[in-house]
């Protein structure tokens, strides 16, 4: 069974800035988006600031371009390619962005496609100044799949991440393969819940520097936990950057409607994951979600000693399960097309994670 977790009130959020150097990109992707600059006058000093982070950290890790992927409003998006074989999307939290899985693309690259997408309000990713809603967040993605020439792979993520992947399988249900949905919710919040996330982004936008790093230390410690070394290391990254670029982030995800009702429709399968002391989502939202999907399952993985991210906290049991479903759903050989043996009918045991996580994740 899995660990009883706090069902108290939310304490993640939504965080990180910067512009970045565009390289064009002539070519056209379907549905009218286009690869490449728009000229968006950004800032120079953050610009450079990025263009210094990327250039040490390697990217892009294919070539020498940064990457992006320009759609109609003029926002140019920001992804990670790294390795070849069946292709799987993943998309971060509120407050995290592409570095969030570092230690997937570390285990998984040798075997498979590992694309990255910053969403918008996050990472180098540039977006205009209008609102957007996770069908917009969606879009961005497939757009960023059109451009890789992605026929059909698996979506999803952590948090937001996982529910901007929900929406890309409506969306486009004959190109989602699969789904991976760790510490999230298909559940609208309520009004006493959408209260208390604007009480955290007035504290996170405010002038009371005290009172913000603070704040980011305490979000660190109930997201990520584990080690302190790794949580500095963003809360580092989300001081130092613009914090107002969260606001419309917060906007989508407190808005949000329920997506129970379309939720049979998604008939891929689907690997859950959520961390035991995550405060965000609880084993209830995990369960509804699970029991409310159109297609075959996983069970619940419930990662002991993890928070709201395991994938940062506990890399390597996320990375194995991850890398467990991907070779179950049958994903072919092919760098751009998954098998059609993903949507066949399937135990929860079949889903079970291998005998080295034993003891470290639990079932339900």
């Amino acid at each position: 069974m899995s660990s009883a977790v706090s069902h108290g009130r939310p304490t993640t959020a939504a965080w990180l800035t910067t512009g970045c150097t565009v390289v064009h990109h002539p070519e056209r992707c379907r549905n009218g988006f286009t690869c490449g600059s728009t000229g968006l006058g950004l800032n120079t000093a953050r610009s450079d600031r990025w263009n210094l982070l990327l250039s040490r950290r390697g990217i892009a890790r294919k070539g020498t371009a940064v990457p992006y992927v320009s759609v109609p409003d003029g926002t140019e998006v920001f992804y990670t390619d790294d390795g070849a074989g069946p292709a799987v999307m993943l998309s971060h939290s509120c407050w995290t962005d592409h570095d969030a899985w570092d230690g997937q693309v570390a285990a998984l690259s040798s075997r498979f496609r590992v694309v990255c997408v910053d969403s918008r309000g996050h990472g180098p990713t540039r977006e205009t100044d209008a609102p957007y809603d996770y069908w917009r967040l969606a879009r961005d993605h497939l757009a960023v799949a059109d451009h890789l020439g992605l026929n059909r792979f698996v979506a999803g993520g952590v948090s937001s991440g996982a529910m901007t992947g929900m929406h890309m399988a409506l969306l486009e249900p004959a190109r989602i393969g699969g789904l991976v949905l760790i510490g999230t919710s298909a559940t609208a919040y309520s009004d006493e819940e959408k209260s208390r996330w604007r009480d955290v982004l007035g504290v996170w936008l405010g002038d009371d520097d005290d009172l913000v790093k603070g704040f980011a230390r305490a979000l660190a410690a109930a997201t990520i936990g584990g080690r302190r070394d790794v949580q500095m290391r963003w809360v580092t990254k989300w001081l130092a950057e613009d914090r107002q670029r969260m606001r419309n982030s917060f906007a989508c995800l407190i808005n949000r409607p329920s997506l129970l009702p379309e939720l049979a429709r998604i008939t891929c399968g689907a690997l859950l994951i959520r961390g035991a002391g995550d405060q965000a989502f609880s084993d209830e939202n995990m369960i509804t979600l699970r029991d409310n999907l159109g297609g075959p399952t996983s069970p619940l993985h419930t990662v002991e000693g993890a928070n709201h991210l395991p994938n940062i906290s506990h890399p390597e049991i996320v990375s194995d399960l991850i890398a467990d479903f991907l070779e179950r759903l049958d994903l072919g050989d092919s760098d751009h097309d998954i098998g059609v043996a993903v949507g066949r009918s399937r135990s929860q045991s079949d889903c079970a994670p291998q005998s080295n996580l034993a003891g470290a994740v639990t079932n339900s």
